[in-house]
């Protein structure tokens, strides 16, 4: 069908082997060796079924919640069942470099030579069953999908290095879950309020939690409940 998500992230919590199989052992180490210190994961969790967005940078790191250091605070993680086919999608296409912002006059604006995206396009190359993990800050799309293109899954989560400012981050999800837009065949303010409501303390699988222990990970919602002050990896 044409949900743009097809599982909401109070659905995804109850399934504990799809919890389990998402945080793996590879992902985790995957994760520990990009942030090299303890890293926090996001409340929004998402499965989108068929969706496919132009280019874009991810609304909360248009900002300077992103910053400008090389090194990311932010990554988005997506583990795509397909594989990722040219005429028929079903990944991720890019703009490495993108996430090099210039600040001018309080706003974060690509380098010029990216004018023209065209030029720089990199289709990432993933089988099903790949993860694909990349700095919030990147240029990114959906890879376009053809006319007869099979359906097309992926599960999503953003992750904060520990030292970062993810206590704004969830404050954008609180100010995103008051957005009555429609985008897309559902409203998305439904997906932000069903993520800012989420409490996953009692929820994530023992073995679960105790191989996040082991790798510095863990969930937002499990260091601070809150809404503050109500207030293949890839490598450029």
């Amino acid at each position: 069908g044409q949900d743009r998500v097809a599982v909401k992230a109070s659905e995804i919590v109850t399934q504990p082997d799809l919890m389990d199989g998402f945080l793996s052992e590879t992902l985790l180490c995957t994760l520990r060796d990009i942030f090299q210190e303890d890293f926090v994961f996001m409340p929004a969790i998402t499965i989108r079924k068929n969706w496919y967005e132009d280019w874009h940078i991810d609304a909360a790191f248009r900002g300077d919640l992103g910053g400008t250091e090389t090194r990311p605070d932010f990554v988005q993680c997506a583990l795509y069942w397909q594989a990722n086919v040219p005429g028929q999608g079903g990944g991720l296409s890019v703009i490495p470099g993108t996430h090099r912002r210039v600040p001018q006059d309080g706003r974060y604006l690509l380098d010029t030579k990216f004018f023209n995206f065209s030029t720089f396009v990199e289709d990432v190359a993933n089988a099903a069953g790949d993860y694909v993990v990349w700095d919030g800050r990147l240029v990114h799309r959906s890879t376009a999908p053809g006319p007869d293109a099979p359906v097309r899954l992926a599960m999503f989560m953003t992750v904060a290095r520990g030292s970062a400012n993810y206590r704004r981050f969830i404050a954008h999800l609180d100010r995103r879950a008051t957005d009555d837009r429609q985008v897309g065949w559902v409203a998305e303010a439904d997906r932000f309020r069903d993520a800012a409501s989420l409490n996953l303390t009692d929820k994530i699988p023992v073995e679960t939690a105790a191989r996040m222990s082991r790798h510095g990970a863990t969930f937002a919602e499990h260091l601070e409940h809150v809404r503050p002050n109500r207030v293949r990896i890839l490598r450029r």
